[in-house]
């Protein structure tokens, strides 16, 4: 954004915007810069930037269980997925939109662990491991405190 700073053009927010996205586990950034950038008017990428806002975003909670659920699984199989393939980012991205549907404590430790083997978000992942521990479902409290043990003391991250 250091461009940006010295010659404001749409065009430049909408490639950060881009980076960040590609980049993963930045959503929420990503996604205030494709806002910025449609809000600028310019047509140039704005099919692009709609598209991977609405990705970005993923399916809007409906407050039905019946579609919200399952919504919320097939994000989290895919966020899986990419944790099993070293894409911890993308993972992040995806366990955060499951939450978002349904808010469940597993779905909270998986965030966790996706951004303690991302590294360089310890601060993010301890508050996660944190909310985790006072859910009354957690199961894996003690692999939690564990982890959480770990990234207080010594920031590992293996």
């Amino acid at each position: 954004m250091a461009a940006h700073a010295l010659f404001p053009r749409p065009g430049l927010i909408f490639s950060a915007a881009q980076a960040l996205r590609r980049l993963g586990a930045r959503r929420e950034e990503a996604i205030a810069l494709y806002e910025q950038y449609l809000a600028s008017g310019e047509e140039g990428r704005k099919k692009d930037a709609e598209t991977n806002l609405a990705e970005l975003r993923g399916p809007a909670k409906t407050g039905d269980e019946a579609i919200d659920n399952p919504a919320a699984k097939a994000l989290f199989d895919k966020g899986a997925a990419l944790y099993q393939a070293g894409k911890y980012a993308h993972a992040y991205d995806e366990f955060t939109k499951a939450y978002a549907l349904a808010p469940r404590s597993g779905i909270t430790f998986s965030r966790a662990q996706a951004l303690r083997k991302l590294g360089g978000r310890r601060d993010e992942a301890i508050a996660l491991y944190e909310q985790y521990l006072t859910a009354p479902d957690a199961t894996r409290k003690q692999d939690a405190e564990f982890w959480l043990g770990e990234l207080k003391h010594s920031g590992a991250a293996p």
